[in-house]
């Protein structure tokens, strides 16, 4: 469908096609629902509904989609997708990100959606635009990133929410990161961003994962409160990084339930030309790690009433 509006395809069954089962080029107020999509056969681009080329107001609601590289995929490069929502579907035998939005992306909702995956070394979803709202997911399988928001884009503020989901490794050896917000943009700025109230089972290197990899922007405002893991990180339960040039400003982490294995409980880690800075970490519970908070080229922290237990 190209060049649209006001498309509903609803009800619909599709299986063994080639590329993709729907396609919104350009689309304006579109709904897709109720539908089903299985058995992707073209090797590499297999895909359930893709989203491309400036779309504006796409609802993706109740659909299920089984055995494709994406389920869903918004993306291409004429025209920023806008307010696009992909809620409630059901996601099984994902050969790579479930859900899976590239650069060309803005204002995505992504909501009470499952996500089972069956390879490691990829991502359960990826959202790679400016602003997003991640909730209430279940994420399953040996991921490499249960849920990963990599900014790409080089214009524009982002606001990013990744609250209430639930990231299960299932796998034979850890998922990398079990919620990773990787900072990667060249002008984008990260503005605000608040990963609350997610949960996390199985065995991985991090539970949360926030890392300015961008040599030129700052990534400020951040909140990481009311998580809780039921098993271990092996590594850092909670790790907030920078690379040299990019700093992480004014962040706010609270009430966790951290467990691990690894080395450190919360890791604050700057680069050595710019800092951490304007931290408060406080009334969190660290369960196994050797070190409960570690930082190292932070300004301005403030670290009180967290219970360190076998750390």
């Amino acid at each position: 469908l190209k060049n649209c509006d006001n498309v509903v395809v609803d009800n619909c069954s599709f299986e063994y096609y080639s590329y993709t089962s729907v396609k919104l080029d350009r689309c304006i107020n579109s709904v897709i629902t109720n539908t089903s999509s299985k058995f992707a056969r073209k090797s590499g681009l297999s895909y359930g509904f893709v989203v491309h080329n400036g779309c504006y107001s796409v609802t993706i609601d109740n659909c299920y989609g089984e055995d494709h590289r994406h389920m869903v995929s918004v993306g291409d490069n004429e025209g920023i997708n806008l307010f696009v929502r992909v809620a409630n579907c059901h996601i099984a035998s994902a050969r790579d990100a479930g859900i899976d939005s590239h650069a060309a992306c803005d204002y995505m909702i992504i909501e009470g959606n499952t996500v089972e995956g069956i390879d490691n070394g990829t991502d359960g979803i990826i959202f790679q635009g400016v602003s997003c709202t991640i909730t209430n997911n279940i994420v399953v399988g040996n991921f490499s990133e249960g849920i990963r928001v990599q900014s790409l884009p080089n214009i524009g503020d982002g606001v990013v929410i990744v609250s209430g989901n639930s990231v299960n490794n299932i796998g034979t050896s850890a998922t990398d990161s079990g919620i990773f917000i990787d900072f990667s943009g060249g002008g984008v700025l990260i503005n605000s961003c608040n990963v609350s109230n997610n949960s996390f089972e199985g065995d991985m290197n991090y539970h949360i994962y926030v890392y300015n990899s961008t040599g030129s922007e700052n990534m400020q405002n951040i909140v990481i409160s009311g998580n809780a893991s039921s098993d271990n990180a092996t590594a850092t339960g909670m790790y907030i990084r920078t690379a040299s040039g990019g700093g992480l400003y004014n962040i706010s982490i609270t009430g966790n339930i951290v467990r691990g294995s690894g080395d450190n409980g919360i890791y604050l880690q700057g680069a050595a030309s710019n800092e951490v800075r304007r931290v408060v970490i406080s009334g969190n519970v660290m369960t196994g790690f050797t070190r409960g908070v570690r930082a190292t080229n932070v300004q301005d922290l403030m670290v009180s009433g967290n219970m360190n237990n076998c750390t």
